[in-house]
């Protein structure tokens, strides 16, 4: 783990925050794709918590505490894991690094929480930063895979990313 960041369970403190992040549906729709709906609410949030096969985190500056993102381990299977709705939410925070730090924090505690084959993101298309990010740490896009969402009048399309870990 980065020592600039640390994760910290997601929990009822850190809602108003993660709230505040989100100022549109198309921000929802890109940070958390259709499991929640616009304005992002705090019962939304507590649903969310409920499912077992979620962990879900908050990350936090190791120097001042200041929450700077959200991201979410969840377990597909035995032996996959996907990562998802992974978000450094200050947009004053974007790219400096902690994009990459939070993610690989995230493989980190999925391999001492489960025994994963491999893990799983997905992220649109046109979301290039993210698709770099996710590639410097050795996600591939996998060819067999594409999702669709529709937002408003668009359809957005997604790529499956995966880290094979055997």
């Amino acid at each position: 783990m980065s020592d600039r960041v640390t994760l910290t369970d997601f929990e009822a403190k850190y809602f108003d925050t993660l709230i505040s992040w989100i100022a549109s549906e198309r921000e929802l729709i890109q940070f958390a794709g259709p499991i929640f709906t616009f304005p992002l609410t705090t019962p939304q949030l507590h649903s969310y918590l409920d499912d077992p096969n979620r962990k879900a985190f908050a990350l936090l500056s190791s120097s001042s505490q200041e929450h700077l993102g959200h991201g979410e381990i969840y377990r597909k299977s035995p032996f996959q894991v996907d990562l998802s709705r992974l978000l450094i939410g200050p947009h004053s925070q974007r790219g400096k690094g902690l994009g990459t730090a939070m993610v690989n924090s995230l493989i980190v505690e999925a391999q001492k929480r489960f025994t994963p084959k491999e893990i799983r993101l997905k992220v649109y298309t046109w979301n290039t930063s993210a698709i770099r990010c996710y590639s410097k740490i050795g996600f591939i896009i996998d060819p067999n895979t594409s999702y669709e969402t529709p937002v408003s009048e668009e359809v957005w399309h997604a790529h499956e990313m995966v880290l094979t870990l055997e």
